[in-house]
């Protein structure tokens, strides 16, 4: 679910029943919160999907961002690939991911990855970027660098680049802010 000031968006997984999609849909109706802040009604949505999955006691709320027209210098980053998943050995999570988080680039020095961004979340007109940075390479702007390089492929693929994190990952929305994003509204997971 995501919200702007000026209208909400719910997508639902191919496996979610019909008669769940209306309940939520229903709840949405009636939750007046404001964009930028949490659900008044978070509970009310997990007792209902929870009839039909397993869903962790904690979800996430935070804003999401929309990238202006980005370019960058790419020359420091490397489009990670089947053929140079090893760059990826101490950030062996993303592994699996290579095939359907494209683009997917990264930071390289010494042939190993220091940090990733990939488009995580895929709907039609846009995608949304994970970002992770090795904590012995923060503070130097390589989470910014990485961005800005996947947002530019992504738009060069007339989709929009997007940006959200959780309201309590200030280091990723110190990058938002950095990177001059444009608060959209808010996404909850």
């Amino acid at each position: 679910m995501g919200r702007t000031r000026d209208r909400r968006y719910l997508k639902f997984h191919q496996d979610l029943p019909q008669r769940a999609r209306v309940a939520l849909e229903q709840i949405a109706d009636q939750d007046r919160a404001e964009f930028d802040a949490p659900p008044n009604t978070i509970e009310a949505y997990l007792e209902v999907i929870r009839t039909h999955t397993i869903v962790p006691l904690t979800s996430w709320f935070g804003p999401a961002y929309c990238f202006s027209a980005a370019s960058s210098d790419q020359s420091e980053i490397t489009l990670v690939t089947p053929n140079n998943r090893q760059v990826l050995k101490e950030m062996p999570e993303w592994v699996d991911d290579i095939n359907h988080e494209q683009p997917m680039v990264a930071w390289i020095e010494n042939e190993v990855a220091l940090g990733v961004c990939a488009s995580v979340r895929k709907c039609d007109p846009a995608e949304a970027a994970g970002l992770d940075v090795l904590e012995r390479a923060r503070m130097r702007g390589i989470g910014q660098k990485l961005a800005t390089a996947w947002a530019s492929l992504v738009q060069a693929k007339g989709k929009i680049a997007m940006y959200s994190t959780s309201s309590d990952n200030v280091a990723s929305q110190a990058v938002a802010r950095r990177l001059g994003l444009e608060l959209l509204g808010s996404s909850i997971g």
